[in-house]
């Protein structure tokens, strides 16, 4: 009997060790840091193309002076401005194009908005499930709303991002999107207008990030995040990027994460912090 129970705590000392060991191991990896960034990524840059390229419509917005920089076809239906709500549907081909942002598109963005752009409230909703970027994939229903000139609130709803391996995120929540500089700088075809033909003119806006959500990692761990500082996103060279602010991130049963975009530095990288100890991911 005294073998038998000294051979049980003895097991049960090895499996608390491993269990142990494992959770230690869980303790230092990025995975929900990195599959969070990622959709947050996609998510952004799918609002950045829609806006840009309804901005591109006069149906849709009150000048045709936005240069149509992508790759993109966008239809809208009804033609006819006095008819609202629209259906529109911005097509990259069948084919990957490489945009001036550095960024692989192919595939549809399908939705529908209910007024003129430049109206006071705009909403639009849109179905990215036929839309691929940077060989990632992505499903659910996307939904943002303009309240006034610099603010977007976006929701997001039973997203599922397939990313290029095959591996598979959710994710839904609600973000602010508020440009904080730059509102006055739109590309211009008036010759007395300051950024007539300036390309530059489109992407020196700065933008703030705000918002919370939740979700599950590839590996299947539910995770939930809040932005505790506004993430500041800008045009860096090729792409927009996260630069400064920062968020917590809570893994099922892990440690807090902190994530440290930095100091307004384009260098395309953030700091996760874990328990004191500093792990470097590409967003």
């Amino acid at each position: 009997m005294g073998r038998y129970f000294k051979y049980c705590v003895s097991a049960l000392f090895i499996l608390v060790l491993i269990g142990s060991c494992q959770k230690s191991k869980l303790n230092k990896n990025t995975i929900s840091s990195e599959d969070n960034l990622l959709v947050m990524k996609v998510l952004y840059n799918i609002v950045f193309s829609v806006e840009k390229e309804l901005l591109s419509s006069e149906d849709l917005y009150k000048t045709s002076d936005v240069l149509h920089t992508d790759c993109a076809q966008l239809s809208v239906n009804p033609p006819d401005s006095g008819i609202w709500p629209k259906n529109f549907v911005v097509d990259f081909g069948r084919e990957n194009c490489l945009g001036i942002d550095d960024i692989q598109r192919r595939g549809q963005i399908v939705g529908t908005i209910d007024s003129n752009l430049n109206a006071s409230s705009v909403n639009i909703t849109i179905d990215p499930s036929a839309y691929v970027q940077d060989n990632h994939s992505i499903s659910g229903t996307i939904s943002f709303t303009k309240s006034n000139a610099e603010l977007w609130n976006i929701e997001a709803t039973n997203l599922v991002l397939t990313k290029s391996n095959l591996e598979e995120v959710s994710w839904e929540g609600s973000l602010a999107r508020t440009r904080t500089s730059n509102s006055q700088t739109d590309f211009s075809l008036d010759p007395e207008n300051d950024c007539y033909q300036n390309v530059n003119c489109i992407f020196d806006d700065i933008f703030e990030l705000t918002g919370s959500a939740k979700g599950i990692n590839h590996d299947g761990r539910k995770f939930d995040f809040t932005i505790k500082d506004g993430i500041r996103i800008e045009y860096c060279q090729l792409g927009y990027q996260m630069t400064s602010g920062s968020m917590e991130l809570q893994p099922e049963d892990l440690r807090l994460r902190k994530i440290d975009f930095g100091n307004n530095n384009c260098d395309n990288t953030a700091t996760v912090i874990i328990a004191n100890r500093d792990y470097r991911i590409a967003p």
